[in-house]
């Protein structure tokens, strides 16, 4: 005997039905299953690529320890010879 797929519905009564909707952000209708706030359209825009990678993020970071390095007077941040960016003690100074 074949085991049985309890999640499926077995008749159509039992389906959810796509419910017409309207988009918080653009006011324009939209069918959907589940309970959705905004049109497929607002939602590609929402999560498009912002143009930052993670080369950027790295690189952001990277500049805010050279600031901390170059405003430490306490020694806690220093910088390497090759240009890299240490942390040796707890920061008293307030570069943190």
């Amino acid at each position: 005997m074949e085991a049985e797929n309890l999640n499926e519905p077995k008749t159509p009564a039992l389906q959810q039905a796509a419910v017409m909707r309207s988009c918080v952000l653009c006011n324009e209708t939209f069918s959907s299953k589940e309970k959705a706030f905004f049109c497929p359209q607002c939602v590609d825009e929402e999560f498009e690529d912002d143009g930052r990678d993670e080369d950027f993020y790295q690189d952001q970071r990277e500049r805010e320890l050279e600031e901390r390095a170059a405003n430490c007077e306490c020694g806690a941040w220093q910088m390497a010879k090759n240009g890299e960016v240490i942390h040796v003690a707890d920061c008293c100074c307030g570069a943190e």
